[in-house]
């Protein structure tokens, strides 16, 4: 799941998913410490899968085909698997400790889901009124100063597995269904970057 995640959308979404499927399972099903322990272990390992899926389909001619991609993200688990990277049961030793094993990929997710204390840029999100919306693509695309600015929003978007494509964006707004704001500056200085909205 999380491996396809990023590869879909980007490591820090995957994350907020992964994240929220680990508190519905603590709050609601009484999930076990180990277990917790052992699915974020694994869903850390799942997107460094991600980002190695991405890199071997950059020029494969099956980057479009969903069971192709599927089969070899689960090739690429199967590996890790024999390797010993995951942990395969709750009583494993091994601890999951977020803000001490650092990788490439933790840096995204803490700075995506922490954020930071003090913002210097002055960008302010547009409202989130369950009508705006971003393009996967420009989701991607956000440092991660801009995510955390329009994290709600997409927080919604990942609630309502929305999350258009550009080119499904722009049928959107010549069809009539979808506007795109562009980004402005208010009076006051603060700028707000540029998104679509519902009719």
């Amino acid at each position: 799941m999380q491996a396809i995640g990023v590869r879909r959308y980007n490591v820090p979404i995957a994350a907020i998913f992964a994240k929220w499927h680990e508190i519905d399972g603590k709050v609601n099903k009484g999930q076990p410490e180990a277990e917790e322990n052992m699915d974020n272990w694994n869903n850390r390992v799942g997107r460094e899968i991600g980002l190695e899926l991405r890199e071997m389909l950059r020029n494969d001619p099956g980057a479009k085909n969903d069971r192709y991609i599927k089969n070899l993200a689960a090739e690429l688990v199967m590996q890790k698997i024999r390797e010993g990277k995951l942990i395969t049961s709750p009583d494993d030793p091994r601890k999951f400790v977020e803000n001490k094993l650092f990788t490439k990929t933790d840096s995204l997710i803490i700075n995506a889901l922490e954020g930071f204390k003090h913002f210097n840029e002055r960008v302010i999100a547009p409202l989130n009124d369950d009508k705006t919306f971003f393009t996967s693509k420009a989701i991607d695309n956000m440092t991660n100063k801009e995510f955390l600015n329009v994290q709600d929003i997409i927080d919604t978007q990942i609630k309502n597995k929305f999350a258009p494509s550009e080119y499904e964006a722009k049928q959107g707004v010549a069809s009539g269904t979808y506007i795109y704001v562009d980004e402005y500056t208010r009076g006051d200085g603060t700028k707000v970057k540029g998104y679509y909205r519902k009719r």
